[in-house]
């Protein structure tokens, strides 16, 4: 493997300072124009969801209808993790935080409203479950512990893609938010440095798949949070980086990540 090279800056995305992480709370729609993602409490029950335009670079809050607001209150709302775009990016569905009930956004309107979806399909239920947890990780790909606190990423036939060990005596490594790029090339990743239960350091990879002896390793971020979510053709990754302390989302650019 070639050595990592220095972390390069991303584009910060500015209005997205407000922005929390909860699990995965942060998706991309297909296309790569919309952001949806978490922004705190309204209210001690009522969660505040952003639509963000990768376009005009803003965000737009969602509004709840009252059905979606009232069933809030009672601790039944949006479970924000990924959600399920439609393929036309018109569209997400978000499950109840129960799992029972489903949620509606339609894109494409002046005021984006989250709609309780009534008389819910099994199978429709079903499809936004698993949608949500194919995005979690690759398929083929697992992490895998080494003696002295090492990591590694090994794909189905247990090759070892990319192998890290911890920098200190009675410390660990750990791989996180394992993500393919469209096409299947490239491979992005956070490895976290553990001191104890205290977070040492934080760095995103990105793995270059092509190059079976020597696969091109680029770092990006200073403190990434997964998810780690890939444009269209795998043209950039957007992440939550915690880069300046209160963190906010950041966009780096795949060309310049493994050409530069």
């Amino acid at each position: 493997m070639v050595p990592a090279a220095v972390p390069l800056a991303g584009e910060p995305l500015p209005g997205t300072e407000q922005v929390r992480i909860r699990g995965e709370s942060l998706s991309l729609s297909p296309d790569g124009r919309w952001l949806l993602m978490y922004g705190g409490q309204t209210s001690p029950a009522e969660p505040a969801i952003l639509l963000y335009s990768t376009v005009r670079l803003r965000s737009t809050p969602v509004a709840l209808s009252s059905a979606a607001r009232q069933l809030a209150r009672q601790q039944r709302g949006p479970y924000l993790t990924g959600g399920c775009w439609s393929a036309d990016s018109s569209s997400v569905d978000l499950l109840g935080l129960q799992g029972t009930d489903l949620f509606d956004l339609t894109i494409d309107q002046d005021t984006p409203t989250l709609e309780l979806v009534d008389d819910v399909l099994p199978a429709r239920r079903r499809a936004v479950a698993q949608c949500r947890n194919v995005a979690s990780r690759p398929a083929g790909l697992s992490v895998r512990d080494m003696s002295g606190g090492g990591v590694q990423v090994v794909d189905r036939a247990g090759t070892t893609l990319a192998e890290f060990k911890p920098g200190w005596l009675q410390s660990r490594a750990a791989i996180d938010g394992l993500r393919l790029s469209p096409g299947e090339r490239y491979l992005a990743f956070v490895v976290s440095r553990f001191r104890g239960s205290f977070v040492a350091s934080t760095t995103g990879y990105i793995l270059d798949l092509s190059m079976p002896d020597d696969g091109l390793r680029r770092t990006f971020g200073r403190r990434p949070i997964p998810p780690l979510l890939w444009g269209p053709d795998g043209c950039c990754i957007y992440a939550f980086d915690k880069a300046d302390g209160a963190g906010r989302v950041y966009r780096w650019d795949i060309e310049s990540l493994v050409n530069d």
